[in-house]
C-alpha cells in the first residue's frame, strides 16, 4: 500500500475527511471511502425520506426548565448565531457526521433521558459538542467517552471501559445532570457552565436569572464562553434543522448481530462495509479503542448491511490491504511505547521522533489514543503504536 493511500486512510479513520451525508446519487461516486454511509445505504428499504430532527414538531413548544421554548429563547442571540455559523461552515461535516451517529445512539439513550426527565435535545447538543458522538474520544485532560466524563465519571462510579459504553456512561451522566439541574434550578446554561468549567457550583446564586450566562460571561474562561453557546447552537439546529437550510436524511437505525469468521477491528470492518467506523465503535463498546473483535464473536452492525456484510468481508478487493493497514495502526498488545508529553511537544514532532518504529504521522497517534483534538499538554501520557 503506497504512502498516499495510507495517509488518506488515516485521515478517514480520524474523521478528518468529509463525514457528512451525500446530497444525492451523484455524490456517491466521489464520496468513496471517506463519506460514511453510501447513497445506496441511505436509499435502502425501510429508510424514511423525511428530514431528521431530534424533536418531533408537535413537541417543540414544551417547557424547558426556566424557559417556555428553548428554541425561541436562544435563536436570536448573537453568541448562539455565531456558533450556528460555525456548525454550518467549518464544523459542517463534523455536525452532519455526528448527527448520523446520533441516530443510531438515539434509540439507546432516549428512554434513559425520558426516565431521568432531562430533555433529549439538550443531551443531543451536549454530546455533539463534547465528542461528535464518538464513544472512544479522549481529551488531553483524559475526559473520556461520548459525554467526556472525567472527575464526574469517577465520582459517579465509572471505571475502565464503562466510559466507552454508551448505556453505562449515559446512565452516570444523567445522574450528574439531574444533580446539576437541581442545584441550578433548571437553568440549563448554568448547567453547561458547570459541566465545562468544573465543579463547585460557583454561580448557583444566579440560577433564577434566565439571562445569567450573559451576566457572568466576562468572568468565565474563553473556552467556556464559546462552549455554552456552541452547545445551544447544536441543540437549536437539531430541533429545527430546516430553519438553517439543512436537510438531514433520516437513517434506518435498526441493527442486527452477525458472527465473525476471523478477527477484525471495528476500523477494518468500517472500511470493508464502507460505513462510519466510529458508529460501529458506539454499537460495540470495548474496554479500549485498541481491542479487536475475536473470531466467532458477534458484532452489531446497521441492518442495512445485513445482506451484503458477509460478501464484503470475504470478497472485498482491498481486504488484505485494509487488514494490513489496521494491524499497523493497532499493533498487537505489548508493542506500544508509553510516552509522557514534554514542554514544546506537538503530535507532529512526536510522530517524527518515533518514525523509526513505523509511526506514520500525528493522525495515527490520535487514532490509537482515541484523541478528539490535536491539542496535547505537558505531562499527558500517550501510547505510541510501534509496528516495527
Amino acid at each position: 500500500m503506497d504512502e498516499l493511500t495510507r495517509r488518506s486512510l488515516l485521515r478517514y479513520a480520524c474523521g478528518a475527511t468529509a463525514a457528512g451525508v451525500v446530497a444525492g446519487p451523484a455524490g456517491a461516486e466521489a464520496q468513496g471511502l471517506a463519506g460514511g454511509l453510501t447513497w445506496a445505504s441511505l436509499s435502502a428499504p425501510g429508510t424514511a425520506a423525511d428530514s431528521y430532527r431530534v424533536v418531533p414538531e408537535e413537541e417543540g413548544s414544551r417547557r424547558y426548565g426556566m424557559v417556555d421554548d428553548l428554541f425561541h429563547h436562544i435563536r436570536d442571540r448573537s453568541d448562539v448565531k455565531r456558533e450556528i455559523l460555525y456548525w454550518l461552515t467549518d464544523g459542517r461535516s463534523s455536525f452532519l457526521g455526528a448527527t448520523n451517529r446520533f441516530q443510531f445512539v438515539e434509540p439507546i439513550i432516549r428512554p434513559l433521558y425520558r426516565q431521568a426527565g432531562i430533555p433529549l435535545e439538550f443531551g443531543y447538543g451536549l454530546g455533539l459538542q463534547e465528542s461528535l458522538y464518538r464513544n472512544y474520544s479522549v481529551s488531553y485532560a483524559n475526559a473520556k467517552g461520548i459525554w467526556q466524563m472525567q472527575w464526574a465519571g469517577r465520582r459517579y462510579g465509572l471505571k475502565g471501559g464503562d466510559y466507552f459504553d454508551v448505556v453505562k456512561s449515559t446512565q452516570k451522566q444523567l445522574e450528574y445532570l439531574r444533580d446539576l439541574v437541581k442545584v441550578f434550578s433548571w437553568n440549563l446554561e448554568l448547567v453547561l457552565v458547570d459541566y465545562n468549567y468544573g465543579p463547585g457550583h460557583k454561580f448557583a446564586r444566579y440560577s433564577s436569572n434566565p439571562n445569567a450566562f450573559r451576566r457572568i460571561a466576562s468572568r468565565l474562561p474563553r473556552e467556556t464562553r464559546r462552549y455554552v453557546p456552541r452547545v445551544l447552537a447544536a441543540t437549536a439546529m437539531g430541533m429545527a434543522p430546516e430553519r438553517f437550510g439543512l436537510d438531514i436524511p433520516r437513517l434506518d437505525p435498526r441493527t442486527v448481530t452477525i458472527p465473525l469468521d476471523r478477527s477484525l477491528h471495528h476500523l477494518e470492518l468500517g472500511l470493508l462495509l464502507g460505513t462510519d467506523h466510529w458508529n460501529l465503535g458506539n454499537l460495540n463498546p470495548r474496554d479500549s479503542i485498541r481491542v479487536w473483535f475475536k473470531e466467532g464473536e458477534e458484532v452489531t452492525i446497521p441492518r442495512i448491511f445485513q445482506e451484503t456484510c458477509r460478501e464484503r468481508i470475504e470478497k472485498h478487493p482491498l481486504r488484505e490491504e485494509f487488514h494490513g493497514f489496521v494491524a499497523n495502526v493497532y499493533p498487537a498488545p505489548g508493542q506500544a511505547i508509553e510516552y509522557r508529553v514534554q514542554s514544546g511537544d506537538t503530535l507532529f514532532r512526536i510522530s517524527r521522533r518515533f518514525k523509526h518504529c513505523g509511526v506514520e504521522g500525528p493522525n495515527q497517534i490520535m487514532l490509537y489514543n482515541g484523541l478528539n483534538s490535536t491539542v496535547i499538554r505537558p505531562g499527558q501520557k500517550l501510547l505510541i503504536p510501534c509496528a516495527d
